[in-house]
């Protein structure tokens, strides 16, 4: 039997496959490439009246400044990693650096993160698109830290009586 079938309006209340299970995207030809998944953030707002930093640095050794987790929904997924923060010194120049972590794995490091003359702030931001290779369903922790190189206090995520800087990590989960 041959011939063509015309339709005004098709409705179709389940699709299934032969095997009767739900047909994926790749098994409809749709491709998600490049699609964002989900997004997760760490975000200490800004503020225009008394806010608390998020830590001083008064050594060189590496500390935990901020963080925040994901869940991965697919596999083989990448995540796209954005990080924001202010740091001041009012008596020495800004001298600090920055570590950022996936687990245990360092996916980014710099040794001038923060650097500027005294009493002034310094922002520091990082844009990269990590690849974990990680299953559906892994959880993955994403982590800055930080460490100062200078002499003198810096105050990282920077707040006080009179307000305060934003400080963020966004985390993109995109499909590959």
């Amino acid at each position: 039997m041959s011939g063509i079938i015309q339709a005004t309006n098709l409705q179709v209340t389940n699709v299934k496959k032969l095997d009767g299970s739900a047909p994926t995207l790749n098994d409809l030809s749709i491709d998600q490439s490049g699609s964002v998944v989900q997004v997760q953030q760490y975000h200490r707002p800004g503020a225009l009246s008394s806010t608390s930093y998020l830590n001083a640095l008064d050594s060189s050794t590496f500390v935990d400044t901020m963080s925040k987790t994901i869940t991965t929904k697919i596999a083989n997924s990448k995540i796209l990693v954005k990080v924001l923060i202010v740091a001041y010194n009012g008596a020495e120049s800004i001298r600090a650096k920055a570590r950022f972590y996936r687990d245990s794995t360092i996916i980014d490091s710099d040794s001038y993160a923060f650097y500027g003359s005294s009493s002034t702030m310094s922002t520091y931001s990082l844009n990269v698109l990590d690849s974990p290779s990680a299953n559906a369903g892994t959880t993955l922790t994403y982590k800055l830290q930080t460490g100062r190189t200078g002499s003198g206090t810096i105050i990282m995520g920077y707040g006080d009586s009179s307000g305060g800087a934003h400080a963020s990590i966004t985390l993109m989960e995109i499909v590959a």
